[in-house]
């Protein structure tokens, strides 16, 4: 397998079984010795910016459903180391935990 197809199908992997930040699947691709040219077109076609925060989105919808019952406090905690090991930047995780727990406070009203 050449490296292009190997990167390609790495970040449909992450995207779909172990979801990650670009960033976080960048790294890995590296560490594997795939070049960063190649890293970068790969992952503007497979995994645009705009899908991180789509798929962060996502993450936090999910999880924010196991985590009922907790103080908000803890919660949001909770949310925010998630989205963190998950390799997406700070920024990004306070936005998405934010609209995450804005919606899920509007559903249960």
């Amino acid at each position: 397998m050449d490296d292009a197809a190997f990167a390609k199908l790495w970040v449909r992997d992450r995207m779909w079984h172990h979801p990650l930040s670009r960033s976080a699947i960048s790294q890995e691709l590296r560490e594997k010795g795939i070049h960063q040219d190649l890293i970068a077109s790969t992952l503007h076609v497979e995994y645009p910016a705009v899908r991180e925060v789509e798929l962060a989105t996502e993450l936090a919808e999910a999880r924010i459903h196991r985590l009922r019952g907790l103080a908000p406090d803890t919660r949001r905690n909770r949310l925010v180391s998630f989205l963190s090991r998950r390799g997406f930047a700070r920024g990004l995780v306070y936005q998405v935990v934010k609209s995450v727990e804005k919606e899920s406070n509007r559903a249960e009203d």
